[in-house]
């Protein structure tokens, strides 16, 4: 995978899970406060799933961003 390619699946994601968070017809359906998920008001909880999926989609950026440049500071890879 290249660093083009990883970026732009990143960016995509990240577009995707802000897109979910900020889309009227998505907040009309999880800006309640019953049902509760988790102890948390529906609302709540997404936000806390928001931040929890940011967090993942980070450290997975920071993980495949290092091997590449692993890989690329050895000569096996060509960005």
């Amino acid at each position: 995978m290249s660093k083009k390619r990883l970026y732009l699946l990143t960016a995509a994601y990240f577009i995707i899970l802000i897109g979910f968070m900020t889309f009227p017809v998505t907040v009309q359906l999880i800006n309640r406060i019953y049902p509760y998920i988790l102890g948390f008001p529906c609302f709540q909880f997404f936000i806390l799933l928001f931040v929890i999926l940011a967090a993942l989609g980070l450290m997975v950026l920071f993980i495949l961003e290092d091997r590449i440049e692993k890989k690329a500071h050895r000569g096996e890879f060509d960005d």
